[in-house]
Parts: structure tokens; sequence; C-alpha cells
């Protein structure tokens, strides 16, 4: 409707003609009803127009610039992108709330400094809300629980510690995918854990799982921000947890008005918030290293070694993921130089219609999904507004330099692919070095993505869920860390999962390539990394949800001990005790028995000839398809 209504004032003969700077505005909805239905092109098309006719348009602007970047469209990003930073110094030296978003902000290169100033200007409107909201509360303010050192503690007739966790995204979400092991895993004996729903349910799975997990589950999807304030106060919620920080859907004018006596940042938003309201937020020390602790507002809790919590574990043991066993010595060989064509190429021959001589599953996986069977595939299934120029120049260079390599990416959105395949044919690549995937459920999508030999990050923004769920999968990882939270959480999840040296370009773009093209030709190593990798998989603490778990709770007791004493927030870096930590050794050592016999039984350990499991059955109507990545577009943890 909104997209009619627009389209209609543009086309609509008045009495009198339109101001100019209606016609802009009237451009700007259009272009906005466009990207909502996924018609970014037609989008872009309609923020220029609106730019053209009102040149002084910042939220025309940084959409443009956001449109852009989602499409990998670089026709104009160094003059948009320095129109955009201009445009953010004036609005902050003005006292003004920024055009620009916080999270739009991590695909574009800005000075750190400069992002804590965004976050703080966006702070500070949502305390202007919150302040207009005030005089909607309960009589005499909303009432905070007293200081009582036992919560928590799990002592006799102590009171339990209130953790409640608000978020939007609690459905098929990368965020839900990631936490709902938390919330069935919480310590009953110790904490009370409500969840409270901004979103009506999308009656997923996912979002089932939540329901059912949670002690509390509260739908407050219809509430205005000042009735859930109220209604958090009233359950006497001790610490309450922000999930979705400048994020689809967040009501961070929610925080601002305080309704708990803590309250702590985590997942949703890799960044500071700006706000005093929020007094910690969850990270670690490769995600946010001490000393670049002075461009966050929140004291930080640095969890051992991610602060990535993850489900993989309990969800996507059974999926079909290929172990490294199913590498072939045709692959090992580089059957003949392998051949980016896919289908038929790749070498072998044998007159054998589901392989050449020395395939295995893989190779006919392969082939089936039109990816090169003998040849090296490498791999992102990140959304392309991650992928800017300099990246996609390190990936040009990395496929001139390992024969028959193509790289297999995110159809997401569609016009992306076209525009991508654009510049590398002006770089001198055919579109034969490259695969695009479409949409696939989770399960699905994780499984294919075994298929791959080598996952390149996004330097600028890193893969989150994506990241995780490839390594989940068995795949190598190579990530360039920066400054920036967003640009170090991949560092943190390879830290966490045992393979940081060989998986961590720190010496920055040129490291990065150089490590590619050695991990590409060198397929020996590349397959020993992969077999380090998925010998760690099951025990690394990146997937033990209850060490996260244990961890995550212990931080919240620490952080309301110090709140109880008059202490203010201040960061540090969370342990386990020698007690917890053995016990907790214990159980997964007995978990990881039971995981492994399932696994076993459930085919995840493939000998060869088997069939392929469910979720890697091909489309027969388009070979040319390859993996797809789960959920829908989304501005949360990807």
């Amino acid at each position: 409707r909104q997209l009619a209504d627009s389209l209609s004032d543009l086309t609509a003969t008045p009495p009198s003609a339109p101001s100019t700077e209606a016609q802009a505005l009237a451009h700007y909805h259009a272009a906005l009803a466009h990207q909502a239905s996924g018609r970014v092109g037609a989008a872009v098309r309609h923020f220029r127009a609106a730019l053209a006719l009102q040149a002084d348009f910042p939220a025309a602007l940084c959409s443009l610039a956001r449109a852009q970047s989602s499409i990998c469209d670089w026709s104009s990003r160094e003059a948009t992108l320095v129109s955009v930073r201009a445009s953010l110094v004036r609005q902050l030296d003005e006292g003004a709330c920024p055009a620009l978003q916080p999270f739009d902000a991590f695909a574009v290169p800005l000075e750190l400094p400069l992002v804590l100033r965004l976050a703080q200007a966006h702070a500070a409107a949502a305390e202007a809300v919150a302040a207009s909201l005030r005089p909607l509360l309960p009589p005499g303010g909303l009432c905070h629980p007293p200081r009582d050192a036992a919560a928590g503690s799990g002592a006799a007739g102590a009171t339990r510690l209130r953790v409640g966790y608000v978020s939007a995204d609690f459905g098929d979400h990368p965020l839900t995918h990631l936490t709902r092991g938390l919330f069935a895993l919480h310590d009953r004996s110790r904490l009370e854990v409500f969840c409270y729903s901004l979103r009506q349910s999308d009656r997923s799975a996912p979002r089932a799982a939540v329901e059912s997990a949670a002690e509390h589950f509260v739908d407050v999807c219809s509430s205005d921000s000042a009735a859930i304030a109220a209604r958090i106060a009233a359950d006497g919620i001790h610490v309450c947890v922000d999930l979705n920080g400048f994020t689809s859907g967040a009501m961070t004018e929610l925080f601002a008005l305080r309704p708990s006596p803590l309250q702590v940042g985590m997942l949703g938003f890799p960044g500071s918030s700006g706000g005093a309201f929020l007094d910690y937020l969850a990270t670690d020390a490769v995600a946010s290293p001490p000393q670049l602790e002075h461009l966050y507002s929140e004291a930080l809790l640095r969890l051992p070694p991610s602060y990535l919590v993850t489900d993989h574990a309990q969800t996507l043991l059974h999926c079909g993921i290929l172990p490294p066993a199913a590498v072939s010595a045709a692959w090992l060989r580089g059957g003949g130089g392998g051949g980016a064509g896919g289908g038929d190429e790749g070498g072998g021959g044998g007159g054998d219609s589901e392989g050449g001589e020395g395939w295995g599953l893989r190779e006919i996986l392969r082939r089936r999904y039109g990816l090169p069977p003998l040849g090296v595939v490498f791999c992102c299934f990140s959304q392309l507004y991650k992928v800017d120029p300099a990246t996609f120049a390190a990936w040009l260079s990395i496929l001139r330099r390992v024969p028959g390599s193509v790289l297999w990416l995110l159809r997401f959105p569609l016009e992306g692919e076209a525009n991508l395949l654009a510049a590398a044919a002006a770089a001198g690549l055919p579109p034969e070095r490259f695969r695009f995937s479409a949409v696939a459920p989770k399960a699905a999508y994780v499984a294919r993505a075994s298929l791959a030999d080598l996952f390149l990050d996004t330097p600028l923004c890193n893969g989150h869920t994506t990241a995780a769920d490839a390594l989940w999968a068995g795949v190598p990882l190579l990530t360039c860390p920066g400054d920036a939270m967003c640009s170090r959480v991949a560092a943190s999840l390879c830290t966490a999962v045992g393979c940081g040296p060989q998986m961590i370009a720190d010496g920055g773009i040129g490291d990065y390539v150089e490590r590619a093209v050695r991990l590409g030709t060198r397929r020996v190593e590349l397959l020993a990394l992969r077999r380090k990798l998925w010998a760690r998989r099951l025990s690394a603490p990146l997937f033990d949800t209850r060490l996260w778990t244990r961890t995550w709770e212990h931080a919240l007791r620490a952080v309301w001990l110090r709140h109880c004493a008059g202490e203010p927030p201040a960061s540090m870096d969370v342990r386990l005790g020698e007690l917890e930590a053995a016990e907790l050794r214990r159980e997964n050592a007995a978990d990881a028995l039971v995981r492994r016999a399932r696994a076993l039984q459930a085919g995840a350990v493939l000998p060869a000839g088997l069939q392929p499991p469910a979720g890697l059955q091909p489309p027969r109507a388009d070979t040319r398809v390859a993996a797809g990545c789960c959920a829908a577009p989304n501005d949360g943890v990807t």
C-alpha cells in the first residue's frame, strides 16, 4: 500500500505542481517501499532521484549507501561514502540525531571514535523518547528489587536471580538459532529466566523451542515501551539483557527507562550502545581487546573464549555434514587440474555416469550442485552488504593464483549476483569462476556447506552466525581482523575452536590473500587443517553450550554481587571456579559419548559409497543452484 500511494503521488497531476521537496519525499518513500519488497535496484533509482531533487537529504543519502552496499553496486561508492561521512559529522556537530543508523555503520569505513559518537547520539535520542514516556509509568516510577547478595547463590531459601531477555528476534532468526539451547540449559535452581518478545510469533520451530525452554515466555508485542518497562519491573528482574541493540524491531527507549537495576547488551549488536542505560556489554578478549576498551560506553564482560553462544551441538548434530574422510585421494591429487567449470569438469572419466575414477560421495554431490568435483571451492555465505571492493579484489587475486578454483557466494539479495559478476568480468575473471546459492533451511544449508574447502571471511564486517555454521560444518575459515568488534568476531570464533593461529590473518589483507593462496595450492595442508577442525568440533568451547551457559551465569552473578556491594560497573574477565569447571568436564565427557553414539547411529560419519543424507539432496530442477543460506534478511547477528 505504501508503494502504491508513493507512486501515485509521483504520477498524479495536482492542480498545482508539487514542490521539489515534496517530490523528493515521494521518491524517498517509494524507494523504501521497493526496498521492503526486495526490489533493491528500483530503490536505488528512487533514492538517487530524491537526492537529485534535494541534495541535502541525509536520510535518502544514508539509505542509498545501505541499498547500494546490499547489492554490491559500487558505481558511486566512494563519492557516496564521502558524502555520508560529511553529513554524519555535520549532524553530530549540530547536536542532531544522525540519519546514519549505527548498524549500517558496520559497512562504512569510519574511524572508531566517530562510530562511538554516532552510537552516543542515537542513545541520546532514545533517552529523549524515554523522558517523554515517563509520565505513562506507574505512580512513583519503576521499583527495583532489593540488593540481595544471596540471590542466585543456590543456598537454601535464597531468592533466585531473575534474568530477563528482551528481543524482537525470538523466531526463525540467527539470534534464536544461537540462543535456544541457552534458555534450555539455564540452572533453574539459581536463576529464574524470563523472555520478553517484542515481535509476534512467526509460528516457527525455533520460536516454539524458546517458548518451551524459557521458564517464563512473555509476549509483549502489543504493548508500548512504558508498559513493557512496567511489566519487567513488576516481575522483579535483577538483570535485564538486551538481545537487540540497534537492530530491527528494537525498543532502545525501553532500556533507557531503566526497568531493572542492571542491564547488559548481548549478541544482537556487535558494538557499543553509546548509552548509560546499558551497564555491561557481553564480549571477549579477542572481539574487544583491552587496548580498545575506550571505544565502549559499557563496562566489558569478557567471556572465555568467545562471547558468541551457539546451539549447533544440540540442533545440528545429525544434519548430514560430510567429514574429512569424505575427501577423496583424487581431490587431494588435484584431479589433473580440477576445473572451474563444475559439472563434467574436474578429471576422472572412467565412464561412470555418477562420477570419475576415484570419486567419492563428496565429488558426486559437488557435480550435482554444479561445483567442480576436484577443484578448490572457496566460499562465503555472509550477506552481500559485507562485501566491499577491497575484499572482492582480494578474492579475485586469490582466484587468479589458485588454478581451477571457484568462489561460492550467497545469492542474497538476488540483484547482487549480476553486479559482482560484472565487477569480476571487468577485472578479467569469467562467470565460470563463481557459484551463487539460493536460500535453504538451516540444516540443509549447514550440511551443504561441508562441500566447500575454505570459507573466506569478510574483513570489514565478519560473519557471525554464518562463520559459526561454517566451522560446525567442518570448513576451515580464514579471517582478517580489524579494530571494530564487528570485524573481530570471526577471530574470536576461530580462537574458541582451537584453530586461531592457522585461521587468523593478523598481518592485514596481504597476509589474508597469501594464506588463502597457500591453502588453496597446498591441498595436503588444507586437509590437515580440516581434520584438526573436525577433531575439535565436538569438544571445543565454541560449541559447548553448557559450558558457555555456566560461564554466563557466573558472569551474571558476579555483576549482581558487585551491584549489591554498591560498586559501579567495571570491566572484568569472567572465569569459572575450579570446582565448577571440573563438574562441567565430567558432564561434558558423558555428553560427548552420547553425542558420538548418536552421530554414528544417524550416519553423520559416512562410510564410502553411502547415499547422501536427506539434507544434502540437491534440487534436480537446477543443478547450478548450490547450497543456500537459512533465514530471511535480517540486521542482527549473521
